[in-house]
């Protein structure tokens, strides 16, 4: 048993024997609540191994896809944003025939962890985290060849926090896939830092279709608050590069962060329209405190003051009703987040209330804005909305 499963095989353990208190104290990542305190253990080092899929139902991964054209596979299922991706497999398979289109499953694969970067508002940036590890170049490639070889597939989704975090590992890996002639198709996050144009084009050569980016917002104040270690011109020349090479870029923004004002949110508006023609797909974000984060953490070095307002009683009970149903599609499940268990008022600023109400408007107008960028009918308003 690798050591990431001995932490799951002690929990299970742990919730069976409740005559066992102090092994739930001291379970290797556990959330502790004694009833005075909150904390969170130490993790355990992580082991990187070679997934192994055998033996279970991949019915959720497997896709119809066409023989005869792979790019417009590449459209469907990279292009595409993930909830189009199903309803291309199924016109696969309603409009043509038997011969002209096979069944092939894309696999999921982390073979990084714990992200180099300290962005403030990410999980990630927990000083108590273990330090980032990747698997080597040679291992990464020797398992995509099995994988590929075993469950006959080019297909892969890597969700690792950074496919790009040393440039070495990006060179070794993309040569060899090229050198085995592994013809792959994948996609992965990565950084604007780090990336050149003969990487982004050696990317290209072994596979890479698409990349998602961290913008989170492109007002330079509050990149420097949540200390993003990224200037705008080093996204935007990663987009070119990306357009260039023929990688689709998508883009994820955050909106609502503390002391976010209406010029910021002006400037993130601005970013995507000027790079709309680089930016395949935006995602837009609500920010909430992540308790482990360093805003959460301390938040008097971020001038925010928090309040619960959940408890992690009503986590769980999210979690059982989302189990349950086996998706989130209904009802506040939908809207909400199982992390979102903090209120924050700006010391000296904005209340929570004040907050809300303004991020709500921004949300509205900047998926009013997304949309219309990518129906190509022009840049609606970007005023404040009117009471």
């Amino acid at each position: 048993m690798s050591s990431r499963a001995r932490p799951f095989a002690r929990i299970i353990a742990a919730l069976a024997d409740r005559s066992a208190p102090a092994l739930r104290a001291s379970l290797p990542g556990a959330i502790v609540d004694d009833g005075a305190t909150i904390r969170a253990n130490d993790e355990d080092l992580p082991t990187l191994v070679r997934p192994d899929f055998a033996g279970l139902a991949l019915e959720r991964y497997t896709t119809c896809v066409r023989v005869d054209d792979e790019r417009q596979n590449e459209i469907d299922f990279f292009k595409l944003p993930y909830w189009l991706n199903l309803q291309a497999s199924e016109a696969n398979r309603r409009g043509r025939s038997a011969s002209g289109t096979v069944e092939r499953v894309f696999l999921p694969y982390v073979f990084n962890h714990h992200c180099p970067y300290r962005c403030a508002f990410c999980e990630q940036s927990d000083e108590r985290k273990c330090p980032p590890c990747s698997k080597d170049a040679p291992s990464v490639v020797d398992d995509v060849t099995h994988l590929a070889a075993t469950h006959r597939t080019r297909y892969f989704y890597f969700f690792n926090n950074c496919f790009n975090y040393r440039s070495a590992f990006v060179r070794e890996f993309c040569q060899r896939v090229v050198d085995r002639r592994l013809d792959l198709r994948w996609s992965d996050c990565a950084r604007a830092t780090g990336l050149a144009r003969p990487l982004v084009e050696q990317m290209y050569a072994a596979g890479c279709r698409k990349l998602i980016f961290g913008l989170e917002t492109a007002s330079p104040r509050l990149l420097r608050y949540i200390d993003k270690r990224m200037t705008l011109d080093q996204l935007e020349q990663a987009l070119t590069w990306c357009a260039a090479a023929g990688i689709w870029a998508d883009v994820e923004v955050i909106v609502g962060f503390p002391f976010e004002f209406e010029d910021d949110f002006q400037a993130t508006c601005r970013f995507l329209e000027r790079n709309a023609h680089r930016i395949n797909q935006v995602y837009v974000n609500r920010y909430f405190v992540v308790p482990s984060s360093l805003i959460g953490t301390y938040p008097d070095r971020y001038r925010i003051r928090l309040t619960r307002v959940r408890s992690y009683d009503d986590l769980a009970a999210r979690a059982a009703r989302v189990f349950a149903r086996g998706n989130v599609t209904t009802g506040s499940d939908a809207l909400d987040t199982p992390f979102h268990i903090f209120a924050f008022d700006e010391i000296g600023g904005r209340t929570h209330a004040q907050i809300v109400g303004e991020t709500a408007d921004k949300l509205a107008r900047l998926s009013a804005l997304v949309d219309g960028l990518r129906g190509g009918a022009g840049s609606p308003l970007m005023q404040p909305a009117k009471a």
